[in-house]
């Protein structure tokens, strides 16, 4: 999150997640930017563009919002939009463990088959 009447604070954000961005993108992250007081727009310092070019530059999985908690502008749509991401990122995750598990047993009934098929002498 950073305040859009503040551009310091877009700027700490977006040094923040481009030093980790790699590990975000390896670990396939949920994020979502978000923008807040946006209700304070006639004062502010980041434009909309900028925090969705911060989002887009953060990889498929970033969601991006403009939000005001005192106002409750997009505060539900926020939270609805993280928790789809990581549902979506868990079903990924066990997929993936899932075809892992699958090529480990296949790989050990192959080596099984291997074993069986060598002729013992004496």
């Amino acid at each position: 999150m950073y305040d859009i009447t503040n551009k310091l604070s877009f700027r700490s954000l977006e040094e923040l997640l481009e030093q980790d961005l790699n590990e975000f993108r390896y670990l396939d992250a949920a994020l979502v930017v978000v923008g807040t007081k946006c209700d304070l727009a006639h004062i502010r310092e980041v434009s909309v563009e900028e925090g969705q070019a911060l989002a887009n530059r953060l990889g498929n999985n970033t969601a991006f919002f403009e939000a005001s908690a005192k106002h409750g502008i997009n505060v539900d749509e926020c939270m609805e939009s993280f928790i789809s991401v990581m549902r979506r990122n868990e079903a990924d995750a066990i997929r993936r463990v899932q075809e892992a598990r699958q090529r480990m047993y296949d790989e050990e009934q192959n080596e099984r088959k291997k074993d069986q098929s060598k002729c013992v002498m004496s």
